[in-house]
């Protein structure tokens, strides 16, 4: 309660809870712990609901979920469980996290230094793609 009453005195304490884009976030306060949708682009600055969070998911923004291990392959005292292949099994590393699907690795950019590198060493259009496909390509592979 004293937290809210000062928020509405001195104003909240406004952090950055998620990004979506580069102009559109969700907000809160570190102190009354409100939260508030923010977009740039439509100068808006309205309050985090379910609603707009379905509205972040359907059009894709939604940050995605890091994929959790179904199981951790470990020796018990009994020895091996047969759930596969032994000879696959038998490769695992002792630790290894077993997932339903791949996890997926973030998309890793070009930086402004990359991208002026690229800029001013390749002299063609096509050869400018190519250096940053490749650039992109050792990246995120």
């Amino acid at each position: 309660m004293i937290e809210r009453l000062i928020c509405a005195l001195l104003n909240h304490r406004y952090v950055v809870l998620l990004s979506f884009s580069p102009t559109s976030r969700k907000v809160g306060c570190t102190r009354c712990d409100k939260e508030w949708g923010m977009n740039d682009s439509v100068r808006a600055f309205i309050p985090w609901d379910k609603e707009l969070e379905e509205m972040y998911k359907l059009i894709g923004q939604w940050p995605p979920l890091k994929p959790e291990p179904v199981a951790v392959w470990e020796l018990q005292e009994s020895g091996w469980d047969t759930i596969a292949d032994a000879d696959w099994m038998e490769s695992l590393p002792v630790g290894t996290k077993l997932y339903t699907a791949q996890p997926k690795k973030e998309w890793v950019g070009l930086t402004h230094e990359e991208k002026m590198e690229i800029l001013t060493r390749s002299i063609t259009a096509p050869s400018r793609i190519e250096v940053a496909e490749a650039l992109l390509k050792e990246k995120n592979t």
